[in-house]
């Protein structure tokens, strides 16, 4: 299997940072967001992985090519621990990059992906949506659900209703998936149920993608419009899941990735104690 990663948004949320720094590669603690991302990929088995990107986000690539200066001035000082470190980043697996010449949404992005995809399934993730599970990641979870159903699977998870219009909210018709809703009004929801958007698609997906002429095709009426003649499952998703890709959630990712590392947690504890005070 496959596995396509969308980094092409111009990450507006996080402005004026993303202006040169792309979201994707804002760092969890010493690590970029994107890196955890391809982990959980390789933890799963998966070899190949696009990655596709827009203009202004060359840092991706760089930061998965090997840099010959810094490896050399690691080797001549004897910091062999960390040069592995940085060998390591770059034969993680094959990971490819194709950009997204105009930022026309999601599908749009996707569809630049159907000839990596071929006849494949593939697993499809965007690049700012991170999940804490140590036990079963976010790949691995997904990977259960297709290989028990062999349909086509999205992940959702319950969510405040007052929260529903940042979300695509699940419309169920007798437990099964039947439609996302867009952003609906919290009278309007069908659910509490919102789509996090990390899936796994049978290549067929792709004849659903119906590029506009004018604005911009969003993998949701994909979706939408798969689902009116193929099985589509949802997986919920277990663990704590983190919107970096906004100034609250990737403050929230740090802390709480953070409070995971043993060498800062203690340190880090009593500074939140002594903020929250001052509060």
């Amino acid at each position: 299997m496959k596995a396509v990663i969308l980094c092409g948004g111009l990450a507006t949320r996080m402005l004026p940072i993303s202006k040169c720094v792309p979201k994707e590669m804002m760092p969890i603690l010493n690590k970029p967001l994107l890196e955890y991302l391809i982990d959980d990929l390789v933890l799963n088995g998966i070899k190949d992985v696009l990655i596709v990107t827009t203009r202004g986000k060359e840092s991706i690539e760089n930061y998965f090519d090997c840099n010959v200066e810094i490896e050399q001035r690691l080797s001549q000082t004897g910091k062999t621990e960390m040069l592995e470190t940085l060998k390591r980043i770059s034969e993680k697996c094959n990971i490819m990059f194709l950009r997204q010449i105009h930022p026309l949404g999601t599908g749009h992005a996707l569809m630049r992906a159907k000839s990596f995809v071929g006849n494949d399934n593939f697993i499809f993730l965007f690049g700012d949506e991170l999940l804490y599970n140590p036990q079963k990641g976010l790949t691995t979870q997904l990977l259960e659900k297709f290989n028990e159903t062999h349909n086509s699977v999205i992940s959702v998870k319950k969510c405040n209703i007052a929260d529903c219009e940042k979300y695509g909210m699940i419309k169920l018709k007798n437990n099964t998936f039947e439609q996302i809703i867009e952003k609906p009004k919290p009278e309007n929801a069908p659910s509490d149920v919102c789509y996090l958007g990390n899936s796994i698609f049978t290549p067929q997906i792709f004849d659903y993608i119906k590029i506009k002429e004018k604005g911009e095709t969003h993998i949701v009426d994909a979706i939408n419009a798969f689902a009116k003649h193929n099985k589509v499952e949802i997986k919920n998703i277990e663990g704590e899941r983190f919107d970096a890709g906004n100034k609250l959630g990737f403050v929230k990712a740090n802390v709480f990735y953070g409070l995971q590392d043993e060498s800062i947690r203690g340190e880090l504890i009593t500074f939140l104690k002594e903020m929250a005070e001052k509060c």
